[in-house]
């Protein structure tokens, strides 16, 4: 067995530094020589949404000795339900592939260039054990990271339409991974947006979905404001939260719902990343004007629809937290545990006891994963 590891920290939104971009490193990546972005075009006129229309070897070979890593662009449907150009990496083991997994990235921030595709496949954790497993893994931006828009950051039919897409793009343009099976895992915000691709994906037939694993998983958006709400280093999240859902939701009017002094720094979160989104935000006495998030109607009813648990994605689930995190709370995942299995899904529930948001998954996601391609029935902690 592989020795055991956690998610690591550069990406969880607590940790993230001043320095933390997607091309902190110093990895050339998807970046040009001159340090710019590159060109992300709106899809053709008739383009249909799991359409691969670019394939490249940007990445450099020596990035994943032995596989085939390449960044591609595909269409998928947007928030106001037209397509757009959305982003990712694809790493293939040098061997053929028995499997795919379909990484979901954790909180990075709103803007292009915090799309994890731009510092390569550095950023997918537990790459070459999966690798020498024999499973593909592709790795989507989300919506409007790298893509078209501002990202619609916790927006649940948005994230997991950008891995359904993914999916069908590869399984249907890249010949040797056509008909394998999918399991699709995430972390933190990754975990939101599983959540609602495995739900999205129940009974289609387009996408061979075995199972879902997810850690420490941002389930309920309402709780998950709050909490922001309540810290004075995560003001920077409730900020980009309240801006992605302007990006999604016409009658969310951020010139009502924000202070003066928040408002100035929208344009900060449309052009850096979390951990500089959180510093420039430590500053603010308060985020919203006037009342807190818990009286907002109109954020508690979107909140609300984009709560993850709300029917059963038909696949086997594994539900990973600790008992000692302080950003995803404890509760808020035993609750999405107990919303999938009262709507009779298959969950196995692991709650790890003393680890916090950063949580150990390696040593049981592995075999998991593996019995789920194989076909084994999974068990059941409900």
């Amino acid at each position: 067995m592989a020795p055991v590891v956690v998610l690591w920290a550069v990406a969880i939104m607590v940790a993230c530094s001043p320095g933390d971009t997607a091309d902190a490193d110093g990895s050339a990546g998807l970046l040009g020589t001159d340090g710019a972005l590159p060109p992300v075009d709106p899809p053709p006129a008739d383009a249909q949404p799991g359409q691969l229309l670019e394939e490249v070897a940007r990445i450099p070979p020596a990035a994943v000795p032995g596989a085939r890593t390449t960044a591609f662009t595909y269409v998928t449907t947007g928030v106001e339900d037209r397509t757009v150009t959305a982003t990712g990496l694809l790493v293939v083991p040098a061997e053929p592939a028995v499997g795919l997994v379909v990484w979901a990235h954790p909180t990075r921030g709103l803007a292009d260039r915090c799309a994890p595709s731009l510092a390569g496949p550095e950023t997918i954790p537990l790459l070459d054990e999966f690798l020498r497993r024999r499973w593909a893994v592709v790795a989507p931006d989300y919506e409007g990271l790298g893509g078209e828009g501002l990202h619609p950051y916790l927006v649940g039919s948005s994230e997991g339409r950008s891995l359904l897409d993914a999916t069908v793009a590869v399984h249907d343009h890249v010949d040797d991974l056509a008909h394998l099976p999918v399991v699709m895992w995430g972390f933190s915000q990754g975990g939101h947006a599983v959540a609602f691709a495995a739900e999205m994906a129940a009974g289609a037939a387009d996408v061979d979905l075995v199972a879902a694993a997810v850690a420490a998983p941002v389930s309920d958006v309402h709780s998950f404001a709050r909490r922001a709400e309540q810290r004075p280093d995560q003001q920077g999240v409730l900020l980009s939260i309240l801006a992605g859902y302007a990006a999604a939701y016409p009658e969310v009017d951020l010139s009502t719902l924000l202070t003066p002094e928040a408002a100035e720094l929208l344009p900060t979160v449309a052009e850096d990343c979390i951990g500089e989104v959180n510093d420039a935000a430590r500053r603010l006495d308060a985020v919203l004007a006037g009342a807190s998030i818990d009286d907002q109607p109109l954020l508690t009813e979107l909140f609300a629809a984009n709560r993850a648990g709300q029917r059963d994605p038909r696949v086997p689930l594994l539900v990973v937290g600790g008992t000692e995190d302080d950003v995803v709370w404890p509760a808020d995942t035993r609750a999405l545990a107990e919303r999938w299995c009262d709507h009779g899904a298959t969950v196995s529930l692991v709650e790890r006891p003393g680890e916090g948001h950063a949580v150990v998954v390696d040593d049981l996601l592995f075999d998991w994963i593996a019995d789920r391609f194989a076909g084994v029935p999974a068990g059941r902690t409900c």
